[in-house]
């Protein structure tokens, strides 16, 4: 099938000349025997007319009718028109022409005759007539050769006329295709493209053939709705991986949490007795025993032990959660501020934007406390040396954040930590969550603090937003549903 197929430069150029092949020595013969019959007319008149004329002339009662008056007019014949032969019978007299040609004679069809052919492409003609008042035969020769000379030059004019035509025929035909074809290429090579997957590519053509622009307008119609398809279709792929990223983090860190929940309560099960004896030891010794200062030392080592073991305890959801009811974030915001700001060194900055206008929130106060100091502490440590800056907001959150997050319809309250510091890699980003990961050197941090965050926004019905590049800082986005407004009482 590949092989029959055919390009339209080379088709319209051969159906063209095929047709013309075929009508043009119709139309040459036709037009030759139009030729040949006009001139034949002509001719046919012309003779006619001048040997009408001679006749009547000669039938004048002025002409000189004697022997050498009559010589006189068939010579002035002869110098008229193309007359090879003039002869006249009168009285069975035959006078002729002294210029006639001796090698035409009169033809042996008869005097009869009217009109006859002769030898050497001569045309004779015989005029019947009254001279002296007795009848007379004026016979006139005509020389065909000049009719057939323009006739032959006719058929050459149209000959050449024919192959001109045939020629300036075949380059229009090579002109409509390149025309027709040119655009047409265009379209499929930016339509293979658009195969491959470059929708970026227009189906637009210079073609000004309106079924051509037409079509062209059509594909490119079509080529828009595919590129709004693609982009909806790879919109939802994004957000559909991006779903999956979160769930299999989720569910990642809801076996880790168990896991971790198990371990916690059984290293707590050790060190409750520990944390007993330890005290009960510190009652019975002196306070000037040199067993003491070991003893206070375990004591804080059972006391930092606690703390690890309440935070794993939060990060696994096995802690208590106090009822949750409507709350005004700024007040909890600003005491976990409070508390950071004592930690904080004169070389990092603070600035807090809280919008007075945010609705309540469903939160618990220690919490949202515990969120903001664990956040600022971990943008502390990522601070550079020279110091740097860390802003804090709480503001209404935008429907793109809500959407970006993955939450449902509702109305929803942003807390957002923004420092200057390091930032992450993409590596580092995908881990962050992760319990007991951490950046910083080996026993400067347990690794749990962005895990019970995470924890805590997910049971309170929150999410997370991290935004981080390396050198150009880290904002943390926090939402938490908002109140309902209560009905009113009618």
């Amino acid at each position: 099938m590949q092989s029959m197929r055919r390009s339209l430069q080379v088709v319209v150029p051969l159906v063209v000349v095929a047709a013309h092949a075929l009508l043009l020595p119709v139309l040459a013969i036709s037009l030759d025997q139009m030729f040949r019959r006009s001139e034949v007319n002509l001719f046919t008149s012309f003779v006619e007319d001048f040997s009408r004329r001679r006749a009547l002339w000669l039938a004048h009662e002025s002409l000189d009718a004697s022997d050498r008056g009559l010589q006189e007019f068939l010579d002035s014949t002869m110098t008229e028109g193309a007359i090879v032969f003039a002869e006249l019978i009168h009285d069975g007299r035959s006078i002729r022409a002294t210029q006639v040609r001796s090698d035409v004679q009169w033809p042996a069809s008869g005097p009869d005759a009217a009109y006859g052919y002769g030898v050497d492409h001569a045309f004779f003609v015989s005029k019947e007539l009254t001279l002296r008042g007795r009848p007379a035969t004026l016979r006139l020769g005509f020389d065909e050769t000049v009719t057939d000379n323009q006739i032959r030059h006719a058929r050459h004019l149209l000959l050449q006329s024919m192959v001109v035509y045939l020629l300036l025929t075949c380059l229009l035909a090579i002109w409509l295709s390149r025309k027709l074809s040119r655009p047409l290429v265009e379209l499929r090579d930016k339509a293979r493209h658009i195969a491959s997957g470059d929708f970026a590519r227009q189906l637009a053509t210079t073609s000004t053939i309106l079924e051509v622009t037409e079509m062209s307008a059509h594909l490119e119609s079509m080529r828009r709705e595919f590129v709004a398809v693609n982009d909806r279709l790879q919109r939802q792929l994004q957000a559909g991986i991006a779903l999956e990223g979160r769930l299999r983090v989720k569910h990642r860190l809801e076996a880790v949490g168990t896991l971790a929940g198990g371990l916690a309560h059984e290293i707590n099960n050790v060190l409750v007795p520990i944390t007993l004896y330890t005290e009960t030891a510190l009652d019975d010794v002196a306070a000037d025993h040199p067993a003491r200062s070991n003893l206070e030392r375990a004591q804080r080592a059972c006391q930092r032990a606690r703390n690890i073991i309440e935070k794993v305890l939060a990060f696994g959801r096995q802690v208590d959660v106090a009822p949750l009811r409507p709350i005004d974030l700024a007040t909890a915001v600003e005491e976990g501020l409070r508390l950071f700001d004592a930690l904080r060194p004169a070389s990092v900055q603070l600035r807090t934007y809280i919008d007075e206008g945010c609705p309540l929130a469903i939160a618990d106060p220690t919490m949202i406390v515990q969120v903001v100091i664990n956040l600022c502490s971990n943008a502390l440590h990522a601070m550079p040396p020279l110091g740097g800056l860390i802003e804090v907001g709480l503001r209404p959150a935008r429907a793109d954040e809500v959407q970006r997050a993955g939450l449902g319809r509702g109305e929803f309250v942003c807390l957002s930590v923004r420092d200057s510091g390091s930032g992450m890699d993409a590596a580092t980003r995908e881990r962050i969550f992760d319990p007991f990961f951490t950046t910083r050197p080996v026993g400067q941090g347990s690794g749990l603090g962005l895990s019970v965050i995470d924890g805590i926004v997910a049971a309170l019905g929150g999410a997370i937003i991290v935004d981080t590049e390396v050198a150009q800082g880290a904002t943390f986005t926090l939402l938490f549903p908002a109140a309902k407004p209560a009905a009113p009482v009618t």
